[in-house]
């Protein structure tokens, strides 16, 4: 879940760099919402008809960590529909393991304790949100910040212009001559650092899901 806030966050950012509107980078990330829809839809299914979850379960996060992973790899000058299809896969991986966890965790516990650990699941999920968004914040403005520093830091009144690149994507239509490769180097440097960050997070997330456990999925409340 973690690594998926953290893409989505910096996916429009890398269709904006790339010259998109705010509306237009906002409307990319479409296929990560139809994938987790369809990705907790199925899996919902999966788990009725078959009464398993565990391998089901490494399957989407495995899926989820190969579109991390991929997204590292675009530039810009990656056509569009790469990403689309790593979103969809991120967004498949999300939304199939936000119901297998939940069901699993229901699963492993009394009828008793079910309230109680359903509301952990999630205040758990919650708080891992606001930690991977803060460490993601601070991988992309770090590196951004330094590359942009190394390659212009010398140049006088290159501080200002660095300020206002950072905090304007407007500004990257207004380059100082010769600051086109660099800046947009430096972009696609920090994103790639952010990418990386979340693929690094979705595969200690398939680590953890190998100590998954299988326990049995009842057909009623009565757990018959």
């Amino acid at each position: 879940m973690v690594s998926v806030l953290v893409e989505l966050l910096y996916a429009p950012i890398f269709f904006q760099v790339r010259g998109l509107s705010t509306t237009q980078a906002g409307a990319r990330i479409i296929p990560q919402s139809i994938g987790a829809s369809v990705g907790s839809l199925s899996t919902g299914i999966i788990m009725n008809r078959t009464g398993k979850y565990r391998v089901l379960g490494l399957a989407l996060v495995t899926v989820l960590c190969l579109g991390c992973g991929l997204m590292s790899l675009l530039d810009l000058n990656t056509p569009e529909w790469p990403a689309f299809i790593f979103l969809f896969m991120m967004g498949s991986g999300y939304g199939g393991m936000l119901t297998v966890t939940l069901i699993a965790t229901i699963s492993a516990v009394n009828h008793e304790h079910q309230a109680v650990i359903t509301s952990a699941t999630y205040a758990f999920r919650s708080t891992g949100s606001t930690i991977g968004i803060t460490i993601g914040s601070a991988v992309y403005q770090n590196i951004l910040k330094n590359r942009l520093l190394d390659k212009f830091g010398d140049i006088p009144g290159s501080t200002d212009v660095i300020k206002r690149i950072r905090d304007n994507f407007d500004e990257l239509k207004h380059l100082p001559p010769g600051w086109h490769d660099g800046v947009f180097d430096s972009y696609m440097d920090a994103l790639r650092g952010v990418f990386l960050a979340a693929f690094g997070v979705a595969v200690l997330g398939l680590i953890c899901a190998c100590f998954l456990r299988q326990h049995t999925l009842h057909s009623t409340l009565a757990r018959t």
